[in-house]
């Protein structure tokens, strides 16, 4: 018979020790931290990117600056009347 446990129960007994129990569980929480504001930071870039094409924006995309994966995401494209793409400013901001 299959029966299938929880996570907790699945977690039980994983680590070697006690003491290594809050150490692993603020690894937990600095990674959700960080893709917490990962997916707050997509989600800014997602509504100015749907501000910015309200407002006759074309050629939108995102791009990352710097090396590799570790660059700041930017939201770039062609402003109304432009020939240049530029950095989209933030929702609030798009004229």
């Amino acid at each position: 018979m299959d029966v299938r446990r929880s996570a907790a129960a699945r977690a039980l007994g994983r680590f070697p020790s006690d003491a290594a129990r809050p150490v692993a569980d603020d690894v937990h929480e600095a990674t959700t931290d960080e893709w917490t504001a990962h997916c707050a930071m997509l989600d800014r870039l997602a509504a100015n990117r749907c501000a910015a094409a309200a407002r006759g924006w074309t050629s939108l995309a995102l791009e990352r600056d710097g090396d590799g994966d570790r660059g700041r995401f930017r939201l770039v494209g062609v402003p109304p009347g432009g020939t240049l793409r530029t950095e989209v400013p933030e929702a609030r901001d798009i004229g």
